[in-house]
């Protein structure tokens, strides 16, 4: 059975994790065990105060969302053929590559990625529970060891949250999949697990904004 593609963008958005570590001389963790867990060595970074996602929201909607020592503008942005509104977090990543069918956006400040892409959907695809289990099952077979989080669907868009052990620390992620005329989106957003209270709020409030925005192919 041919891969889910939003499986194959969580395993793809997994492996630029990876090569960026090997590119600072890391190696990858192996997985942990109760015997063997301990708290990850983590970068400094920036205290923010936590917030809701209702309110990062409604920030993103008004183009700006304040944290601690650290704000954010947004604007809005056509990406994957012109054809999803995405709300583009301005002057905020190092490194953007974009094509017609995919997009990759990384801050190293803040270790923040985002990748998405866009397929066909050549069937019905598999329910939201067989489809997490696939996805945890791929990130296994590449030695990457996840612990799940929540699940959360909203109108056609499907996610899940989950973060995984690596070198540099354990990260946190969004996986996502969307199925609208006829297309599937799918992909991963992923910052440290240390700023999950504030900064994986953001990324999940981007998701949502983008929802909104592209819902029912408005």
């Amino acid at each position: 059975m041919e891969m889910d593609r939003s499986i194959a963008l969580l395993a793809r958005a997994a492996r630029e994790e990876r090569e960026r570590e090997e590119q600072r001389g890391l190696e990858p963790e192996t997985p942990e065990t109760p015997e063997t867990s301990s708290t990850p060595k983590t970068p400094d970074t920036k205290e923010s105060p936590v917030y809701t996602r209702e309110e990062v929201m409604e920030g993103i909607r008004k183009g700006q969302v304040m944290f601690d020592g650290l704000s954010i503008s947004f604007t809005e942005r056509e990406i994957l053929y012109g054809a999803w509104r995405f709300p583009w977090m301005e002057d905020f990543f190092d490194t953007e590559r974009e094509e017609k069918d995919c997009v990759f956006w990384f801050c190293k400040e803040w270790a923040v990625s985002m990748i998405l892409a866009l397929g066909d959907c050549t069937g019905e695809q598999p329910p939201m529970e067989e489809w997490i289990q696939g996805s945890v099952d791929v990130l296994k077979e590449r030695n990457l060891y996840p612990r799940l989080l929540n699940r959360q669907k909203q109108g056609d868009l499907e996610y899940f949250d989950y973060s995984l052990p690596t070198a540099s620390g354990r990260t946190y992620s969004i996986g996502f999949r969307w199925e609208r005329e006829g297309k599937l989106l799918g992909g991963a957003f992923t910052c440290m697990d240390q700023d999950r209270e504030w900064m994986g709020v953001l990324l999940e409030a981007v998701l949502l904004v983008m929802e909104e925005r592209n819902r029912g192919g408005e």
